[in-house]
């Protein structure tokens, strides 16, 4: 029981739920429950603060009885919700409550069936405000969770990134979900160094079998980045604030969704094919008794594992028969698995699996099975629920789809992609926000009586010659080079905001105007010597007149799509690239610029 000055500062404190969602769909996985003085107040009694709150509570050696009916406080509002059974409830936890003197392990699992709810709808956030003793490696997984997770509870890291020893607590904890902190997402589109971190923090979690959660995303700049890297849930102002109000709390936040229908456009391809290859192999409930598990082995000899989920289809690894064989195959192993004294959790018995997003990129996918090559495969989830499993060969092949269907789309002359590939890219520019994009459209000058003269021959050489240039002269990720077709070329340039300093206007048309010198250069040996000194060569024009032309050279198009918050337009991107290379073909320099302020592709801009 708690003394009446603690009693007191229960009665004055609220929850506040933040919602943890799917970046791609808007859907709501989890809400966070984070602790609010009623009132607003930012005081609770004469604590100056939540963490001189609970830091008093465990001087005064009542943190155990306070975490429990603040646990209480918390599951009854979240019972509030209408749709609590769909979602989780995630609950700071904080270690040193195991030094009470009357701390008990299971009182959470007691609570759980008092109030009629699955153990896995809860998630233990392990936060790292006060340092692990990892001394005993036993005693610091006792210490961090309680054995909760072999009881069925979900724990997630909190803060990831900024503790005492995040990564020492991950491989002690083993944990379902690490949360990315707000310091390495603030600005991450304009911090390379926060960037490789976190790209890396990632790929690791997910060979571990590990979600994902970005928190205090604020700005769609940061979403896009977080998004593009992998993250697998969102969690920040972006999507909504604490609030206090239950009704505040969506099934879907309209907003991601949006965003998130924006760049799924462009995995939509991966996704078709990925549906084709799935495995939908049945997955075993984790609450599924040992008698029960040993007949679907028995009844399912083709299968040497099972996916394991919980009771909202969230996989939690797999389980395989090797495990079993000593019971499988000996005369009373049915048995001993039914006897009751028997450990009958099978959480103790899972081994980790990659899971990914049917969402993600085919290549993500496989950079992620090829660094656990021990893995059977892959689990892919949608809306982080079970979708079925990708097994090693499935995942080749699918690969190997995609890259044939990519070759299909290469130009046979110059091996570039084609007018698809092109309109992917522009219209994946146009979505993309965050960062500035510069379209450029190649077109050479006078090039049919350039072929009338020395022949197509002569022709294709120079139009590969260009694609070389282009391919050395624009070799970073960030550069898309593509060819429409004959003697038009496309090249897209991505400015991510760090790099905006140094790539700007005058960046762009320098580098272009170089090409377009080398080009000319190359294109020497072509001509005669007195056609190179004259500047000029005759050939016949369209109407079959003999007249001069220029020595053979090309012009720029170049459209800047700024990075804001792009409206819809009606504005078509294949008038304007006429126009600016009307303009282009007039100038000296060969170059127009065009900045859009809107950037919506109602069609293609190329045929394709």
């Amino acid at each position: 029981m708690l003394a009446g000055f603690w009693e007191e500062c229960l009665a004055s404190i609220d929850y506040a739920f933040q919602p943890i969602v799917n970046p791609i769909t808007g859907s709501i996985f989890a809400v966070e429950a984070l602790i609010r003085s009623v009132g607003g107040e930012r005081t609770f009694g004469p604590c100056r603060s939540i963490d001189d709150f609970f830091d008093t509570a465990f001087r005064e050696g009542v943190l155990f009885s306070l975490d429990v009916a603040l646990r209480r406080k918390a599951i009854e509002k979240y019972l509030q919700i209408p749709f609590h059974r769909k979602i989780r409830l995630f609950y700071n936890y904080d270690h040193r409550m195991t030094k009470m003197y009357n701390y008990t392990p299971n009182v959470m699992e007691h609570m759980m069936q008092e109030y009629s709810l699955p153990v896995g709808n809860l998630c233990m956030e392990l936060t790292e405000k006060h340092k692990y003793d990892y001394s005993n490696a036993a005693l610091a997984l006792d210490q961090a969770v309680g054995n909760s997770k072999e009881r069925g509870f979900l724990v997630a890291i909190d803060d990831f990134g900024v503790g005492y020893s995040s990564f020492e607590l991950m491989y002690h904890a083993d944990p379902d979900f690490i949360k990315i902190d707000r310091f390495l997402i603030a600005d991450i589109h304009r911090d390379l160094k926060k960037k490789s971190y976190c790209s890396h923090i990632i790929s690791l979690a997910h060979l571990l079998g590990i979600t994902v959660i970005a928190e205090g995303v604020e700005t769609e700049a940061e979403y896009s980045l977080c998004k593009e890297m992998g993250v697998d849930l969102i969690q920040g102002y972006l999507v909504q604030y604490p609030t206090s109000s239950i009704e505040d709390i969506c099934l879907v936040y309209e907003n991601i969704q949006a965003l998130g229908q924006k760049h799924r456009r462009s995995t939509s391809e991966d996704m078709a094919i990925l549906s084709r290859e799935i495995y939908p192999i049945r997955p075993i409930r984790i609450n599924t008794s040992m008698k029960e598990l040993f007949a679907t082995f028995q009844n399912n000899p083709e299968e040497s594992f099972f996916p394991v989920v919980d009771g909202n289809d969230f996989p939690l690894g797999l389980i395989h028969e090797r495990t079993f064989k000593k019971f499988i195959y000996s005369p009373y192993g049915k048995e001993v698995l039914s006897n009751r004294f028997f450990d009958q959790s099978l959480r103790k018995y899972l081994t980790e699996c990659p899971i990914v997003d049917i969402h993600l990129p085919v290549e993500k996918i496989l950079a992620v099975f090829v660094n656990n090559t021990e893995s059977p495969g892959i689990i892919v989830t949608r809306d982080q629920s079970y979708c079925g499993f990708l097994s090693a060969s499935s995942l080749l092949k699918t690969l190997n789809e995609k890259n044939m269907a990519y070759a299909r789309e290469m130009n046979p002359l110059t091996k570039l992609p084609g007018n698809i590939l092109i309109n992917n890219f522009i219209n994946q520019a146009c979505e993309d926000t965050g960062n500035i994009y510069y379209l450029i459209y190649f077109d050479f000058d006078n090039f049919k009586p350039f072929n009338d003269r020395f022949g197509f021959r002569q022709g294709d050489r120079a139009i590969i010659l260009f694609s070389e240039l282009l391919r050395k002269r624009f070799i970073s990720s960030c550069y898309f080079i593509g060819h429409i077709g004959g003697d038009d070329f496309f090249l897209g340039i991505q400015v991510p905001e760090h790099e905006r300093a140094e790539k700007d206007d005058n960046f762009v048309e320098r580098k272009i105007t170089k090409t377009i010198r080398k080009f000319m250069d190359s294109i020497e040996p072509f001509y005669q010597e007195n056609e190179l000194l004259q500047g000029q060569y005759s050939a016949r024009d369209r109407e079959g007149n003999l007249r001069t032309f220029d020595l053979l050279s090309a012009s720029a198009a170049v459209i800047k799509l700024p990075a804001a918050s792009r409206s819809l337009a009606q504005e078509d991107l294949a008038e304007v690239f006429a126009r600016l290379k009307k303009e282009a073909k007039s100038r000296p320099e060969r170059i127009a610029m065009h900045v859009s302020a809107t950037a919506e592709i109602i069609a293609p801009v190329f045929p394709g």
